[in-house]
C-alpha cells in the first residue's frame, strides 16, 4: 500500500444532533489517503447508526446537519471544526450523503500531547486570588489586587463525553482523580509577562483568537481551569483558552463574600482584557461568563466605557453571557456598556435555574437577568431561552453541561452567525419584541 492510499484512523466527535438519528455520537472513521471518506456504523451512544460515503475527499468533507468537531488521531493530533453545509438524503434511509465545501473546514492548533488514554491541553490563566502556604491559589484576594498569570496543563480522558466534566465524586475526597478517567491538572506554572506573551502567541492560531472564561459563584481556581479546558475541548476551539479566576469562596456559604469580590475584581479583568490587546494587537477575543462572573465582566466593560482617563482599549468579538446573576433592571443599564465593546452579545437564560431563584430570594426578590420566568429583551443583546433543553438538577450550568447549548455556542463563536442563521433555535415574540428559544 502506498503512502498516499494508506488508511488513516480518525477519532470522531459530533457536537449536536442530526436528522433525528440519535446523534451526537462518538465513533471512528477512516480516511483512505486522498480518496473516499467513510464513516461507519457501530457508533457509541447513538439510538441508531449513521453512515456517510463521500467520494472526492479533497473537495468534500463529512458533517452532520449541525456544527461538529473532529479529533484527528496520531501522536500530534489537530483539531478540526466543521460548520453546516448543504445536505441530501436526509431521513431514515442510509447511507446519508452530506456535502460541504472543503474550504469550510477550519483547522485549529495542535493539542499539546496525545496518548491512548488521554490528551493534554494548555489553559492560560489570570487571577487576582491570594495564595496559601503551598503557593496554590485560595479564596482570598491578592495583595493590592495584583494579577498572576500562568499556564496549567490539563489531562482530558480519551473517552470524555461531550458536555460532561469527568471529575471524582465529591464523596471521594481522598483522591484528586486518575489520568485517563478524569480531568486532571498535571502541571501549573506562573509566567513572567514576556513568557505569557510568548505562550499566548504560540497557542492563538492563525488568525489569532482566544476565549476568556469568567467563572461564577462557588468556584475554586482548579474548578475554573477544568471548566475552561472542557469548553475549549468540546467547542473544538481554534485558539487559546484563558481562565480568568476571581476570588470566589468555592462553597455554598460564600455567596455574600462572592458578591463583594466579584465587584472588586471587575477593574482587574478590564485591565487584563486591555493587556491582551497590547500583547497581541491582532488577537480576536471572545468572552464567556457564567452566573456571578457576568457581574465581573459587565462591571469591567462599564468601567472601560465610563472611565476614559484609564485609556483601556478593550474590543471583544463574541460576548456570551450564561445564566447571569445580575438584577434584570441593572442589566438593562449595563447593556449599553457591554454592547459598545462587543461585535455581538448573546445571553442565555432558563426558567429551570434553581440557583438564580435562590439568588433572587437572597436579594430582595428582584428577578435576575438569567431567569427566563420573565424574559429579558434588551436592544443589542440576543436573548436565548434555554428552558426547553435538558439541564442538571439545579439547571444553572447548562452552558457547559448540555449538548444543545454547547452546539449553539460552537456555531456562534466559529461562524459569528446571528440566531436566525443557527440550527436548533427559533424565534419567539414578547410584546412585539423578538427573542429565541431552543426547539423542544
Amino acid at each position: 500500500m502506498t503512502e498516499a492510499s494508506r488508511p488513516i484512523e480518525v477519532l470522531f466527535r459530533v457536537v449536536s444532533s442530526g436528522f433525528g438519528l440519535g446523534l451526537p455520537v462518538e465513533g471512528v472513521f477512516v480516511v483512505c489517503g486522498r480518496g473516499d471518506l467513510v464513516i461507519w456504523s457501530g457508533i457509541t451512544g447513538s439510538e441508531g447508526a449513521a453512515m456517510a460515503l463521500l467520494p472526492g475527499f479533497p473537495e468534500w468533507a463529512y458533517v452532520t446537519d449541525d456544527p461538529g468537531a473532529l479529533l484527528v488521531g496520531g501522536s500530534h493530533p489537530s483539531r478540526i471544526a466543521i460548520r453546516l453545509g448543504d445536505f441530501v438524503g436526509s431521513g431514515p434511509g442510509l447511507p446519508l450523503e452530506i456535502s460541504i465545501p472543503f474550504e469550510n473546514v477550519v483547522f485549529a492548533g495542535p493539542i499539546a500531547h496525545s496518548s491512548e488514554t488521554h490528551v493534554l491541553i494548555d489553559v492560560l490563566f489570570a487571577t487576582d486570588r491570594g495564595r496559601d502556604g503551598s503557593a496554590r491559589f485560595n479564596s482570598r484576594r491578592s495583595q493590592d489586587g495584583s494579577l498572576a498569570v500562568g499556564v496549567c496543563t490539563v489531562s482530558i480522558p480519551r473517552d470524555h463525553r461531550l458536555a460532561r466534566l469527568e471529575r471524582p465524586a465529591a464523596w471521594r475526597f481522598w483522591t484528586d482523580g486518575e489520568v485517563g478517567r478524569h480531568f486532571m491538572i498535571l502541571a501549573r506554572a506562573d509566567l513572567a509577562d514576556g513568557e505569557f506573551a510568548d505562550q499566548l502567541s504560540a497557542q492563538a492560531g492563525a488568525p489569532p483568537q482566544s476565549f476568556v472564561f469568567v467563572h461564577g459563584y462557588r468556584t475554586t481556581f482548579d474548578d475554573a481551569i477544568y471548566r475552561t479546558a472542557q469548553l475549549a475541548y468540546d467547542l473544538g476551539f481554534a485558539g487559546v483558552p484563558i481562565a480568568y479566576s476571581w476570588p470566589s469562596a468555592g462553597n455554598s456559604l460564600g455567596y455574600l463574600s462572592d458578591l463583594n469580590n466579584a465587584e472588586w475584581s471587575s477593574e482587574h479583568l478590564a485591565r487584563f482584557l486591555a493587556r491582551l490587546r497590547l500583547l497581541l494587537p491582532d488577537l480576536t477575543i471572545h468572552t464567556l461568563a457564567h452566573s456571578m462572573g457576568n457581574r465581573v465582566l459587565a462591571g469591567a466593560l462599564q468601567l472601560v466605557d465610563s472611565a476614559a482617563s484609564l485609556q483601556m482599549d478593550v474590543r471583544l468579538n463574541q460576548v456570551v453571557l450564561t445564566a447571569p446573576d445580575i438584577d434584570a433592571a441593572v442589566f438593562r443599564r449595563l447593556a449599553k456598556s457591554i454592547t459598545a465593546r462587543a461585535t455581538q452579545v448573546t445571553m442565555y437564560a432558563s426558567i429551570n435555574d434553581e440557583a438564580l431563584r435562590v439568588a433572587r430570594a437572597l436579594q430582595g426578590g428582584y428577578i435576575r437577568a438569567g431567569d427566563a420566568s420573565e424574559i429579558l429583551i434588551v436592544h443589542g443583546v440576543d436573548t436565548i431561552d434555554a428552558s426547553a433543553v435538558d439541564t442538571n438538577l439545579v439547571g444553572h450550568s447548562y452552558y457547559g453541561d448540555n449538548r444543545s447549548v454547547l452546539s449553539d455556542i460552537f456555531s456562534l463563536i466559529s461562524t459569528g452567525a446571528r440566531p436566525s442563521g443557527r440550527f436548533g433555535i427559533e424565534p419567539a415574540t414578547l410584546g412585539g419584541q423578538v427573542y429565541w428559544t431552543f426547539r423542544a
